[in-house]
């Protein structure tokens, strides 16, 4: 087991697993550090597209919601 920050020490060593922790999870890959870092852009990348559409399907309801929201009726 090695554990390092050092990316060019990580690739050298000619890793076959890595295991990282994000979010409170340990994730394991099973591939060099070099393909791991590939997938971890790829990953971050898929991620933000995600968030972006999640924000403008947000924004559009919203938008729905201000035009055609409930209409208060104070007269009970």
């Amino acid at each position: 087991m090695l554990v390092s920050h050092e990316e060019a020490l990580l690739d050298a060593c000619k890793c076959t697993a890595i295991a990282e922790i994000r979010d409170k999870k340990l994730h394991y890959f099973r591939c060099g550090f070099g393909k791991f870092v590939e997938e971890r852009e790829e990953r971050v990348e898929r991620a933000r597209k995600e968030y972006e559409a999640q924000q403008e399907k947000i924004a559009h309801l919203q938008s729905y919601i201000d035009r055609f929201g409930a209409k208060v009726d104070n007269n009970f």
